[in-house]
């Protein structure tokens, strides 16, 4: 009898054993499960998928059991763009994806991967890049930079709201990483915008209206950001300084520190240290 139990124990593991770990994997055109019935369901992981203008979308989450998960399981692949993709970001509901890229377009997706629509945010043959895409806390609104010097503002419908204009060239800094130059930061509770532009820093609220100018850096601006609770600014800059502003503008004061240009800066997570780095080493 104990030798029985013990047999029929080792075929029920072996039949739900699949079923547990929701992931079954059977030749090359099996479909993948998470164990969720409502989510989307893709192929497997091929042998030859990267390119440059592709958006892969995988999922990262691992089986809790003995045996490690693969690191990531490919959903589906976003196709569509036909110059190189600059930049991906999830909306922050987590229901829509704007991507952007060197054929001058900004797309967005829903979160399955489904292309919803195309803007051909610079079109003709001289084709501007957009670099970079920041959304609205409350996921209502996009803004695209481009290498042009330009800030445009969209709905989350894909429809221009304005073209954030003013002097100096917006974006007129030299190239040093797509979330340093060419980065406009929305403020944590979605009413303001930052964008660095050439030595000084724009403020606009968030209808893309000028508000006030950051002006104090001696050389290009480089990085920006806002404290996680939005009363406070710091700005880096080629200077080999950091600043610190309050939210309306007004300078707190200088850091000098460094003996290089100041690439970027991080709060802490409760806002009470800033962590900097610069081509000093």
């Amino acid at each position: 009898m104990a030798m029985t139990l013990r047999v029929l124990i080792c075929l029920l593991t072996l039949l739900l054993a699949p079923a547990a770990t929701g992931r079954r994997l059977r030749g090359p055109d099996a479909r993948v499960s998470t164990g969720a019935p409502d989510e989307p369901v893709g192929p497997a992981l091929p042998s030859a998928l990267r390119s440059a203008n592709q958006v892969p979308v995988a999922d990262t989450r691992g089986s809790t059991g003995a045996r490690a998960a693969a690191p990531g399981v490919l959903l589906r692949t976003l196709e569509g763009h036909t110059g190189w993709v600059l930049s991906v970001t999830w909306s922050p509901d987590g229901r829509l994806i704007a991507s952007t890229g060197a054929d001058g377009t900004l797309r967005l997706w829903r979160a399955n991967g489904t292309l919803l629509k195309t803007v051909a945010v610079h079109p003709g043959w001289d084709l501007s890049w957009i670099v970079g895409v920041a959304w609205s806390p409350d996921s209502w609104k996009i803004l695209s930079m481009s290498d042009d010097g330009s800030v445009r503002l969209w709905g989350a419908d894909g429809a221009l709201l304005k073209t954030l204009e003013g002097k100096p060239s917006l974006l007129e800094v030299p190239y040093m990483g797509p979330t340093r130059a060419w980065a406009s930061h929305w403020s944590p509770n979605g009413r303001l915008i930052l964008t660095p532009a050439n030595r000084t820093l724009l403020l606009w609220d968030s209808s893309g209206n000028l508000l006030t100018t950051l002006e104090g850096h001696t050389d290009w601006v480089v990085s920006a950001s806002w404290s996680p609770d939005g009363r406070l600014i710091v700005s880096t800059g080629a200077d080999g300084t950091l600043r610190l502003w309050s939210a309306n503008g007004t300078l707190l004061r200088t850091v000098a520190v460094h003996t290089g240009p100041v690439l970027g800066a991080a709060w802490s997570r409760d806002g009470g240290k800033i962590v900097s780095m610069s081509d000093d080493g």
